[in-house]
């Protein structure tokens, strides 16, 4: 038997484009559904059905909802989700493979949310799961039929329109520079080893 090598002319892809190729078909498969009930399974929430959207992502799967819940640590008033029982908007976060992957990275962004919301510009503060862990785990499908152990996140949603819908006055403007700036200095001198990449 003859044993042929196969050369490509083509050029080796460049990392980062080769882990978006992988980004895009790592993206876990969860229906509406599913969402609801990891939210539940996860973190103890108890979404209204007629409530979850699914929310368009480049390599996630971002479910918003409005759930009612009967935990104390989930009740932030600067999350804007009141009473403890009250119900509440929230975004449930499925992780795509490479990110899930990297739990580190993920944890980078919790402690860069917390970084922000200390400089007092509001911003989600991830919620615990029920086991305690800030970040969950799940196993899903993924389009190629296999699956995969997802990270799972879920934060608070607080209701507001977007700045593209918005009529830009001077006011708005210049909000928009004040909170921008605060951002860029609650950020100054936040690190964290999976920043680096």
């Amino acid at each position: 038997v003859a044993v042929r090598k196969v050369v490509s002319d083509d050029p080796p892809l460049h990392p980062s484009l080769a882990e978006e190729i992988s980004r895009k078909a790592e993206k876990p498969i969860v229906s509406p559904e599913q969402a609801i009930i990891l939210a539940n399974e996860l973190f103890g929430l108890k979404a209204r059905p007629d409530s979850v959207k699914d929310l368009d992502s480049y390599d996630d799967r971002n479910f918003y909802m409005r759930a009612s819940h009967a935990r104390r640590e989930l009740s932030d008033p600067a999350d804007g989700n009141g009473a403890s029982t009250a119900e509440s908007h929230f975004v449930l976060k499925v992780h795509n493979g490479i990110e899930s992957l990297n739990p580190s990275f993920i944890e980078c962004q919790n402690l860069a949310m917390e970084a922000v919301r200390r400089s007092g510009v509001w911003c989600p503060r991830a919620l615990p799961a029920l086991d305690g862990k800030a970040i969950a785990r799940t196993k899903l499908p993924l389009a190629s039929g296999i699956e995969r152990n997802h990270a799972v996140r879920c934060l608070p949603y607080r209701p507001g329109g977007l700045l593209a819908d918005a009529i830009l006055s001077e006011h708005l403007l210049r909000e928009l520079g004040t909170v921008t700036a605060r951002l860029s200095g609650a950020l100054k001198d936040f690190d964290h080893p999976a920043a680096h990449r």
